[in-house]
Parts: C-alpha cells; sequence; structure tokens
C-alpha cells in the first residue's frame, strides 16, 4: 500500500533497516539463537563485538570486522543466516566464507604472531525459518591453507594493479 511504502522510505531514511511484524518475531527469535551459541561458544569468556583490525602486507593496509572476537579463547565468530545449515560446503564456497576465515586468521595471525595457530575462526549457521537450527561451522585447516593461497593470489593481484595504478577489468571475450 502507499502507507507501507511510506513507513519504509521513512524507515531507511532515519538510517534503519525496515521489517515486517512477522519477520520480526522470527528475527528476534533467530538472534536468541545466535546469541545461546555465542555464549556456548565463548563459555562465559568476555567477547566483544564489531572489532576492526588492520594490518599491512609489504605496502598494502588489509582490514577486517570480527562480528564477536573472544580474546582469552582467540576466537572469532561471526553468524550467517541460511538455509544451508546442515550442508553447508557450497554456500561457504559461493559466498567466500572460507576466504573471510582465511583472511581474518591471516590478519590476527600477523597482529599476533605469538598466538599463530592457535587463533579459531567459526560460523555460527542459523536457519532462517522454523525450527531455526543452529550449528557451529569451521572449515578444516587443509581448507583454509588452500583459501590462504587464494587470499594471497588476490593479495598480489590488488598490489600489482596499485604499484601500476593501473585496473585492468574483465575481458569483452
Amino acid at each position: 500500500t502507499k502507507a507501507a511504502r511510506e513507513w519504509r522510505e521513512e524507515t531507511e531514511a532515519e538510517g534503519l533497516i525496515p521489517v515486517k511484524a512477522d519477520r520480526y518475531e522470527d528475527a528476534l527469535v533467530i538472534a536468541g539463537h545466535i546469541q545461546w551459541r555465542i555464549d556456548g561458544l565463548t563459555k562465559g569468556h568476555p567477547y566483544q563485538t564489531e572489532v576492526p583490525f588492520f594490518w599491512q602486507e609489504g605496502e598494502t593496509w588489509c582490514s577486517g570486522m570480527l562480528d564477536i572476537w573472544c580474546p582469552e579463547l582467540l576466537l572469532a565468530l561471526d553468524p550467517k543466516i541460511t538455509s544451508r545449515v546442515s550442508e553447508p560446503r557450497n554456500q561457504v564456497i559461493n559466498f567466500g566464507w572460507d576466504i573471510q576465515s582465511a583472511w581474518y586468521r591471516r590478519g590476527l595471525e600477523t597482529l599476533m604472531p605469538e598466538h599463530a595457530g592457535r587463533i579459531r575462526f567459526a560460523n555460527i549457521l542459523v536457519k532462517p525459518r522454523e525450527p531455526f537450527t543452529t550449528r557451529a561451522w569451521a572449515i578444516s585447516e587443509a581448507w583454509r591453507h588452500s583459501a590462504e593461497q587464494e587470499c594471497l593470489r588476490a593479495l598480489r593481484i590488488f598490489q600489482r594493479c596499485q604499484a601500476a595504478d593501473d585496473w585492468p577489468g574483465w575481458p569483452d571475450d
């Protein structure tokens, strides 16, 4: 309706995200499941949210934003809403969650070399519909190695483009 469109536009103009009432109730339940997982995985240790971090790779500044960081456990968590909770591999690849895991761990290990090999990164997967099942899921170390090679390849391409100030796009053919 016109009133609904106006409400949506006003809500967005205020910098908020409009949510229909029926989806809002689901969002509250999902948030509760995410909080339950965070509490279980952090085992009562304090944690921070929305933690930005920066490091250098040669002359290139790199960054990340941890959704949840528990420094005492060296644990980073990233909630993801997905219908593929039971078998997430394809979504992990399609959305680059494996690359994110490798990249973030690389950055954290650069900043805290004394903890190299001990920092963990896991996704908290939550199904967006009832029964709102959840699980913690992390890539294997072998998968991480492969994903980190992709990160390094992308970093080297970026550094070459940056050094040459040449940013080629995709070929026309």
